[in-house]
């Protein structure tokens, strides 16, 4: 489309076993080179190993075997007949770059590498998606998707400004019309690249932390004839924004609406522009829970579809509303509602003027999707399923092709998903993780409400990357030690698009195979193919998409193609803190005459799972369960204190920023949630992000997000999550000398807590130097991901290093009075919950509840009770008469036995009788002058485990 852009991704070394130089140098006959960036960047690597002067440039790169993370090779050395320089190493990886290139269309380019060799081609040689090899199959040179900035932004100075959310249409004179959320940061530089692991000085007051935010503004920018506009601000600076969307009607009108937060309250606002004449802000919503995922079509009568996801009471529903053209917008219309969430709208008007609407739903415990057609009369069809199986099945797009046929394309994963997942020696059940375990692009079509799909299938060209790293790990029970490949492949937010040829365009994302750089997130880029009426084509790479799990790619039409809208430019460690949206535009020669399909059977609907109804059942017994303690009446809320998502750089298993927030709201059904990144993702973006996120889906009365982050210092000092109440405090700084006593004084003013995890390890765990009851009032006890850090020998404390003094016990004999729950970690769901009793279900009566204690800790959602007299658990307090500890316990299984542990030692074991329900009351018959701690562990039948925090009782 735009001929003197043209790109091409350059690999080599694909025939390496080992690490290999290949420096070299690239000159064209004419034409100039733009840039070159690094694809997959290792963290050795940077973009000052280019250099590039007018139609010539040179590099220094080679493939690449990099030696695995310390923590790998502890385990590799375990495993007979360990060689170190065997052993210890990846898979290879070739060096592979990208070069763009403008003016070049007739040019000769000449490739020559120091050692191995040279070749040279013609740039036009190749049409898009096309690659070929050289030099004996060891160099292959593909041709890609070029991009270009929307605006140009600074990547170094303070405060900084991230472009995301990009939306893009065109209008019928081929301008191209891109809207997106611009951010502009503080001045404070804690969260810029490096600053948070490497810090350069300690801090001396906190009003870093508390640096104020520039804030959000939409931004609209205009191509036409290849010259971009200056970016023109659509709304006031310094909002609170979650996405865009832009129409262009037929009229050449401009919709755009977007959600912000106004007063805690997320809505959903309009804004137009005619004949260079902006509108007034229109607010289309009022509900107090968050209206969000706006998308929009023009009607083809001059007007607007708006549907989006509106949480109304308790869950979120999928809404509709239409704009006319004079601006007036008809009541709120509910397109699918049950009981369940239903999430991620998607649209398509068809040249009948049908409005196709896709979702996904979590009603029958897993995700399945679906959609419904309203015609031009406003009348609504049924729900008809699109993919409804055992499987994970969510995030659609849709797009009707020139019959009129609807395509709908989505994620598809195992079944399972985001349930129990964990140590496999302790949680053998079969589940899907929420990345790890790998996903595919579903795609199915229908005529007439019959099912069809293409002769083949976009996973029948996307190559399949499975593995990133090779090495030994570690099996806890038996404790031994088998080779192991880490898969790395995860495809996700399909976008499908008709051109105006009738070639049906899927674009992308794809996990890259990134090394982990503990500086930077996991990294994804977009990816473009193109099914022809019967085959679909090689995926292209969109040059510079690089970015986060959860930017979605936008896409409109252009005469004979594409244009592509992503937000990213974050590969690795090239640019480090760096975010911005890139267009990238694509051509297509011949018409499409017709589509070679395959009819399929109804699609059948499963039924839920037994364990699915059981689990339903637990969840709501747990929630009406009612405690009187302390003259208040309390609630039990389940919690997890420790997730993580993309990110962080090794949560690549763990989901995106948004996964999280499924997981926590249908597949766990907790009740608050906190993400455990490490340091917000390291980054100022991430950091605002994850907050932003995690103020979004407070949900009245039913979900509360905490805000958090993950501080990971080695042992002795040790790893520990962040609990914040409020919104819009930095990361505090980690240090050589880790900082504990900063790190209590941050809690103390910033209403936070901490909470020590992995404490038996020598790699994470601590030494129990340190503590503030008011800071750092409890410690995760169990870990999904892992396994109890108890004591040494305890149930499930098989990962633990027996001579650490890292263990709970070991903080109880040193008088620590700490409370104990129990939580995820990487990859792990469904395993581990931080159960609170709260009489005040918010942010602040959460944090409050911690701290006094009211917690405890548990593998199922088992209800746990443990009082004496009118005082609970984690509460301290002077017996009055006889300590008589009252248990009630209702378990998700068989009771096995029931501990008191007193002291540190157990002192009495309940073997229940065949009971699922267990209640009773023990009188200590050997009372302690002075000051006891007891606690009540609970073991079911199939091992599931519960540990209350401790009553501190003094008898006198």
């Amino acid at each position: 489309m735009d001929d003197h852009l043209m790109s091409f991704m350059l690999t080599f070394g694909l025939k390496d076993d080992v690490a290999v130089e290949w420096n070299g140098s690239l000159k064209l006959s004419e034409g100039e080179i733009l840039e070159a960036s690094l694809l997959d960047v290792w963290p050795s690597e940077s973009a000052a190993d280019f250099h590039i002067s007018g139609v010539e440039m040179t590099w220094t790169g080679s493939s690449k075997r990099e030696k695995d993370p310390s923590w790998v090779q502890a385990n590799n050395k375990q495993v007979p007949g360990y060689k170190p320089g065997v052993h210890d190493y990846s898979i290879t990886k070739p060096y592979i770059f990208i070069v763009t290139l403008k003016g070049a269309g007739n040019a000769q380019i000449y490739i020559k590498t120091q050692s191995h060799g040279e070749f040279s081609l013609d740039a036009n040689e190749l049409a898009l998606g096309e690659s070929k090899k050289y030099l004996a199959g060891e160099v292959e040179v593909a041709a890609c998707a070029p991009s270009t900035e929307v605006m140009e932004i600074s990547r170094t100075s303070l405060p900084m400004r991230y472009n995301d959310f990009p939306s893009v249409d065109t209008d019928e004179s081929g301008a191209i019309y891109t809207a997106f959320v611009s951010f502009v940061g503080g001045t404070s530089p804690l969260l810029t690249p490096g600053s948070i692991i490497t810090p350069r000085a300690r801090i001396q007051d906190f009003s870093e932390i508390n640096d104020p935010l520039v804030g959000d503004q939409i931004m609209l920018v205009e191509e036409r004839n290849g010259q971009m506009s200056v970016p023109e601000p659509v709304t006031e600076n310094g909002k609170d924004l979650y996405g865009v969307k832009i129409v262009v009607s037929q009229t050449g009108k401009l919709w755009i609406v977007w959600s912000e937060q106004l007063d805690g309250n997320w809505d959903l606002y309009l804004k137009t522009r005619e004949n260079n004449k902006w509108s007034d802000t229109h607010r289309l919503t009022t509900d107090l829970n968050p209206d969000i995922h706006p998308v929009i079509a023009a009607d083809g009568q001059g007007g607007l579809h708006l549907v989006w996801q509106g949480f109304r009471e308790t869950n979120s529903d999928i809404l509709y509303r239409h704009i006319a053209p004079e601006g007036s917008v008809s009541a709120e219309r509910v397109v699918a509602a049950t009981d369940a969430n239903e999430w991620d709208p998607a649209i398509a008007v068809s040249e009948q003027g049908v409005l196709a609407i896709a979702w996904d739903t979590y009603a029958k415990g897993d995700y399945d999707v679906y959609y419904s057609l309203l015609d031009g009369e406003g009348l609504l069809s049924d729900a008809s399923p699109v993919a409804a199986s055992r499987k994970y099945e969510a995030r659609a797009s849709v797009a009707f092709d020139q019959d009129g046929v609807l395509w709908v394309a989505y994620e598809e994963a195992g079944e399972n998903w985001g349930k129990d997942v964990g140590d496999e020696s302790i949680i053998t059940r079969k589940a899907t993780n929420l990345h790890m375990g790998g996903s595919k692009i579903g795609l199915m079509c229908f005529k007439d409400g019959k099912p069809l799909q293409p002769s083949t299938l976009p996973e029948d060209v996307i190559d399949r990357d499975e593995s990133y790293v090779y090495y030994y790990k570690k099996f806890q029970n038996p404790r031994e030690y088998a080779a192991y490949t880490t898969p790395k492949y995860y495809l996700s937010l399909p976008v499908l698009s008709v051109d105006e040829n009738g070639g049906v365009n899927l674009i992308y994302k794809k996990q890259l195979l990134n090394a982990v750089d503990m500086s930077n997130a996991t990294v994804f880029a977009n990816y473009l193919t193109r099914f022809d009426g019967s085959y679909w084509s090689d995926p292209v790479y969109l040059v510079n998409s690089e970015g986060h799990s959860f930017q979605k790619p936008e896409v409109a039409k252009l005469k004979n193609g594409l244009v592509i809208a992503s937000g990213g430019n974050l590969s690795a460690s090239r640019y480090g803190d760096f975010q911005n949206v890139r267009i990238s535009k694509v051509a297509f020669e011949g018409k499409v005459s017709n589509y070679r399909m395959m009819h399929l059977d109804e699609i059948a609907v499963d039924r839920p799972t037994q364990e699915i109804l059981a689990e339903k059942e637990d969840v709501a017994a747990i929630r009406e369960f009612r405690s009187q303690a302390n003259d208040s009446e309390f609630r039990i809320f389940r919690g997890d204190t420790h997730r993580h998502t993309t990110f962080s750089a090794d949560g690549g298993g763990d989901g995106s920023i948004l996964d999280c927030m499924r997981y926590g709201l249908d597949v766990s059904s907790l009740d608050w949630l906190t993400n455990g990144d490490h340091d917000n993702g390291y980054r100022e973006y991430s950091w605002y992000m994850t907050q932003k996120i995690f103020d979004i889906f407070k949900i009245q009365d039913h979900f509360v997000p905490m805000f958090s982050y993950e501080r990971s210092i080695g042992y002795p000092k040790g790893h520990r999550n962040v609990l914040m109440a409020h919104r819009g405090f930095r990361v505090l700084p980690r240090y050589k000398d880790a900082g504990e006593n900063q790190l209590y004084e941050f809690c103390r003013e910033f209403d936070a807590i901490s909470i020590p995890h992995t404490t038996g390890t020598r790699s994470a765990g601590t030494d129990w130097s340190f503590n503030d009851p008011v800071a750092e009032p409890i410690m995760e006890i169990y870990q999904g991901a892992r396994n109890s850090y108890e004591y040494s020998g305890a149930p499930r404390s098989v990962d633990s290093d027996s001579d650490n003094p890292g263990f709970y016990w070991d903080a109880l004999k040193k008088g620590f009075k700490m409370g104990v729950i129990s939580s995820s970690d990487h990859k792990s769901t469904h395993s581990s919950y931080a159960m609170v009793y709260l009489d005040d279900y918010s942010r602040m009566g959460i944090i409050e509840a911690l701290r006094n204690r009211h917690c405890y800790g548990a593998t199922d959602n088992i209800i746990l009770e443990f009082k004496c007299g009118d005082k609970m658990m984690g509460d301290c307090f002077v017996a009055a008469d006889a300590v008589k500890l009252d248990i009630n316990v209702r378990g998700t299984d068989k009771i096995k036995q029931i501990d008191i542990i007193k002291n540190c030692q157990i002192v009495k074991t309940v073997h229940p009788d065949e009971q699922q329900e267990v209640k009773f009351t023990w009188e200590d018959q050997d009372p302690t002058n002075g000051e006891s701690h007891y606690y009540v562990r609970v073991m079911q039948e199939d091992d599931e485990l519960a540990w209350s925090s401790p009553m501190w009782i003094t008898v006198e």
